[in-house]
């Protein structure tokens, strides 16, 4: 009889801590998903504070550009009877300007390498820059002209219909985008590494105060003579009225946007393009 007792209470025990195990792991389910949970809403949180601290930075950088000297001089031109206090944008060549958790990076395109008008100098110069033989630049201009012209008549060292493997290509009309310079090159590295200082519909000419100092030693701005024209108005041109901008959160968690700012004629003097977040 005790027994069958203890065989009873053994199982109503082992009954016991099965449901305590099972419950333990139900409680312990729900914590983790609790917590996953909050984890996600605080990540939702942040990122929407992020977002919410880009969009404001945008609208007081358009609204200085729109109402202040600062979109026709710069921030470093002077212009008799009109001073620049303390613009938003420190510099229009690229650099960070710091405003607490953001970052603000302003771009004028003429400190930038034309393609469309061409600055063959200033292009060449580039293809040097990052390592590209003299032969090979011959080649790149050939392919570069075929491209572009209406003909299908091949050029020395050009490339026309059938000597790509798209059927399609080459465009034979002027440049579009930038991006189809990496059909002409061949060379997703070499596209890579100058593609950001390249730009399409500016002045033919690379203004010397709008341009990023890492270019300094490709175009021999480091001395006091540079090779390239610095613009009609030399290192106190004004701008060119196109930037190209990025504003970058830093914090728990990064967003970052990037816009195209463009002084227009006629009805439409300022208009914003090309809006992306680019993280």
């Amino acid at each position: 009889m005790n027994s069958k007792i203890s065989k009873s209470n053994g199982a109503a025990l082992l009954l016991v801590l099965m449901i305590t195990a099972a419950m333990a792991s139900m409680m312990i389910f729900m914590s983790e998903k609790g917590s996953n949970t909050a984890n996600m809403a605080n990540m939702i949180k942040q990122h929407n504070r992020a977002k919410i601290a880009v969009d404001n930075a945008q609208s007081e950088i358009i609204y200085e550009l729109m109402t202040t000297p600062l979109g026709i001089l710069g921030p470093n031109s002077r212009y008799p009877g009109i001073e620049l206090i303390d613009p938003s944008l420190k510099n229009f060549r690229g650099e960070a300007t710091k405003r607490g958790n953001l970052h603000v990076r302003a771009q004028d395109l003429s400190g930038l390498v034309s393609l469309a008008p061409l600055n063959e100098g200033a292009f060449k110069q580039l293809l040097l820059h990052y390592g590209t033989d003299s032969s090979d630049i011959n080649q790149i201009m050939d392919r570069f002209d075929d491209w572009q012209d209406i003909d299908n008549f091949r050029r020395l060292e050009g490339a026309e219909k059938g000597d790509y493997i798209q059927p399609f290509l080459p465009n034979n009309t002027a440049l579009q985008t930038v991006e189809e310079l990496r059909y002409i090159l061949q060379n997703d590295n070499l596209f890579e590494q100058i593609q950001p200082f390249l730009v399409l519909r500016v002045n033919p000419y690379i203004v010397r105060q709008f341009t990023p100092k890492s270019l300094y030693s490709a175009f021999g701005f480091e001395g006091q003579t540079p090779s390239l024209d610095e613009g009609e108005g030399g290192v106190d041109s004004i701008a060119s009225g196109k930037l190209s901008i990025q504003i970058t959160f830093e914090g728990s968690v990064n967003y970052s946007k990037r816009f195209s700012f463009e002084r227009g004629p006629g009805l439409r003097p300022y208009f914003v393009s090309k809006e992306e977040v680019v993280n």
